[in-house]
C-alpha cells in the first residue's frame, strides 16, 4: 500500500525498472521470457498491460518531434490519456486477433495467454516507429489533410516519386515486419504449445489479421490529432 510520496516514487521506479527489464528480455530471449510467465494469472495480464502502456508512451516520445511540427499539443493531459487508451485498445484488439489465428492452427493456449504474449510482443513497436519516422514525416500531414484513402495514397505516391530515398525506409520496414513475425512465432509457440511450422503460420495470420486494427481505430486517432492541433 502506498502511504507516502517516497513509497509512490519507489513504486514508480520499480515499475519502470521492470518494464525495461521485460523489454530487454523479450527482445533477447522471447521463448525463455514467455515460458517464465504464469499465463493463467490476472496479475500477469496487469503487468503486461503496464508494459504495453509504457511502450505506448515510448512510441509517443519517438513521434513527438513530428507531431509537434504539426502543432499537436502533446503536453495536454487529455491528449496523452486519449492517445494511450487508443494505443492500448489497439494492442488488446490485436491480441484477440492473434488468439483467433491460434485457434485456426489448433493452439492449446487460453485467450489470457494470447493477450499477455501480444502485449509483450509490442516491445518491437518502438523499433518500428524509429524505422518509419521518415515515412511518417511525409504521410502524417497528408493523413490529417485527407479523410479519404484515395487522395492520401495519391499524394503519398507523388512524395515517394520525388524522394526515392524513402524506399530505403520501406526496405527496413520489411525487415522489421519479418522480425516481428519471427518473434511472434517464438512467443506464441510457447503459449499454445506449437511446433515451428504451426507457430509461424499463427504469427503470419495474426499479423495479417492485425492490419485491420488501424482501419478500425484510425478514424478515432485522426479525430484526436485534429482536435488537439493548434
Amino acid at each position: 500500500m502506498v502511504s507516502s510520496i517516497g513509497d509512490l516514487l519507489k513504486l514508480g521506479s520499480d515499475t519502470l525498472k521492470g518494464c525495461f527489464e521485460a523489454w530487454f528480455s523479450v527482445l533477447s530471449a522471447p521463448e525463455r521470457f514467455t515460458a517464465s510467465l504464469d499465463l493463467t494469472s490476472n496479475e500477469t495480464l496487469t503487468k503486461a498491460s503496464v508494459f504495453a502502456v509504457f511502450i505506448s508512451l515510448v512510441n509517443l516520445l519517438i513521434q513527438g518531434p513530428v507531431l509537434r511540427s504539426l502543432g499537436v499539443q502533446l503536453e495536454t493531459p487529455t491528449y496523452l490519456l486519449v492517445d494511450t487508451l487508443l494505443t492500448y485498445a489497439g494492442f488488446f484488439l490485436a491480441g484477440v486477433l492473434y488468439h483467433l489465428a491460434a485457434k485456426i492452427v489448433r493452439g492449446r493456449g487460453a485467450l489470457l495467454g494470447s493477450l499477455v504474449a501480444f502485449l509483450y510482443l509490442t516491445a518491437w513497436k518502438p523499433i518500428g516507429e524509429l524505422i518509419t519516422t521518415p515515412l511518417v514525416i511525409e504521410a502524417m500531414p497528408l493523413w490529417l489533410k485527407h479523410s479519404g484513402t484515395r487522395e492520401l495514397m495519391s499524394e503519398f505516391s507523388n512524395a515517394l516519386a520525388d524522394q526515392p530515398e524513402l524506399l530505403f525506409s520501406f526496405a527496413l520496414l520489411g525487415i522489421y515486419v519479418l522480425c516481428f513475425v519471427i518473434w511472434g512465432a517464438r512467443m506464441f509457440g510457447v503459449v499454445h504449445g506449437l511446433g515451428p511450422f504451426r507457430a509461424s503460420v499463427l504469427s503470419v495470420l495474426g499479423y495479417l489479421f492485425g492490419l485491420a486494427v488501424p482501419a478500425l481505430l484510425g478514424p478515432m486517432q485522426r479525430m484526436a490529432l485534429v482536435a488537439f492541433t493548434k
